[in-house]
């Protein structure tokens, strides 16, 4: 994805459609505040450089 492409309220609409759920107007800004956060974090995410073969963390329980 874009991140310069990315459109908030397309991606409600749509994701609203596909889950049956109604946004109510009086939430959609907060949505949409919350949808803007989230693809900066993701952005910086996904820009991280990986090497092809990195594998994930083991996990050490106590």
């Amino acid at each position: 994805m874009d991140p310069e492409k990315f459109d908030a309220d397309t991606m409600i609409d749509a994701m609203a459609s596909f889950l049956d759920l109604t946004i109510e107007a009086d939430y959609r800004e907060g949505v949409k505040a919350h949808l803007e956060a989230a693809r900066v974090i993701a952005v910086d995410v996904l820009a991280y450089p990986t090497d092809d073969d990195a594998e994930p963390a083991p996990v050490y329980r106590a």
